[in-house]
Formats: structure tokens, C-alpha cells, sequence
């Protein structure tokens, strides 16, 4: 499981290469400001889209995390607006995998789940930021046998063979 806690940032923007190493690439750079300031809970700091601030953010998993089976994130502005945010998930065909949203003055976790999540959005209405971002990468998985242990199966069936041909040879004799 991988958490993004925006607290060990300093304030400002942040470029992609930051979170390259974590797995995850946004769709646009990411502005860390003060959790408080954007009354996202109540202490530390906070992440929103810094070419529009407080808009949809999305991102795809990259590197050794090619997809993941469930993410959370804490989102909203606990402001005096009341904010629709939506959490949707997608597979590598772009179909929809799961979604959850809220509609509320406070900002909530929502947290989606499903085999073969590639990337996501997170869609708003009023401005938010994000904090505490969870995911859980998928392992992969060697569903398709390597060519070598083919083989090997396949002279571990022909000694088999080999043998029962020669005990049935051997009976015969006798």
C-alpha cells in the first residue's frame, strides 16, 4: 500500500518527477498548500491542481505499478460551499471499474475497489484539495507458464512415458 501525505511537502508546486517513483503521474502538476488555510481537515497540508486550483484532478499509474486494486483519498474543503466530489476509477480500456461520490459542507474519504485500475479522476464541484491519497498496487501475476517450465514438462512426460513402456516391455518378456 502506497499514502501520499502531503505533510512531508513544502508549499508550492510540485512536478510529476516528484511522484514518478511512487507509481503514480498526474495529469497536471500538483500546488501543496496549507491544509488549514483550504480547510482540508484540520492541521498539516493539503494537494490541489495547480493550473486550476481546486479543480478535477487525474492521474494514471506508471513504473512497476501498472495497476491497483483499490485507492482512497480524503477530499473536499470543509468550506461553507457545499461540494459534490467524485472518486471514479478506470481499467486500461477506459471502463469504468468503480465510483463513489459525496455531496457535503465537509470533506470525506471516499475509497473505490476493483481488479485492474489504471487510473482515475477526481471530479468536483465548488474546489477542493486532496489529502492522504492510498493505493494498493496489484501484483503481477504469471498466469502464462515460461517457456522453460513447458519444457521441462514435457521431458518429465516423456520419461514417464518412457518408463511405463519399458515395464510393459519387461512383462511381456517374462
Amino acid at each position: 500500500m502506497v499514502t501520499l501525505d502531503f505533510d512531508s511537502f513544502a508549499n508550492g508546486q510540485l512536478d510529476n518527477e516528484t511522484f514518478n517513483a511512487l507509481g503514480i503521474q498526474f495529469s497536471d502538476d500538483l500546488e501543496i498548500v496549507d491544509g488549514s488555510t483550504i480547510q482540508v481537515g484540520n492541521t498539516g497540508k493539503a494537494a490541489q491542481n495547480s493550473q486550476i486550483p481546486g479543480g478535477d484532478i487525474s492521474a494514471i499509474f506508471v513504473g512497476t505499478v501498472t495497476s491497483v486494486s483499490s485507492i482512497s483519498v480524503f477530499a473536499g474543503d470543509s468550506g461553507v460551499d457545499e461540494d459534490t466530489v467524485t472518486l471514479r476509477g478506470f481499467n486500461a480500456m477506459n471502463v469504468l471499474v468503480d465510483e463513489a461520490m459525496f455531496t457535503g459542507p465537509t470533506a470525506q474519504t471516499l475509497s473505490i475497489s476493483g481488479a485492474g485500475i489504471t487510473h482515475f479522476i477526481i471530479l468536483q464541484v465548488n474546489g477542493i484539495a486532496i489529502d492522504n491519497l492510498t493505493f494498493t498496487p496489484e501484483t503481477e501475476s504469471s498466469a502464462v507458464p515460461e517457456p522453460s517450465a513447458i519444457v521441462l514438462f514435457g521431458i518429465g512426460l516423456a520419461c514417464v512415458a518412457m518408463g511405463h513402456r519399458r515395464r510393459r516391455h519387461s512383462l511381456s518378456i517374462s
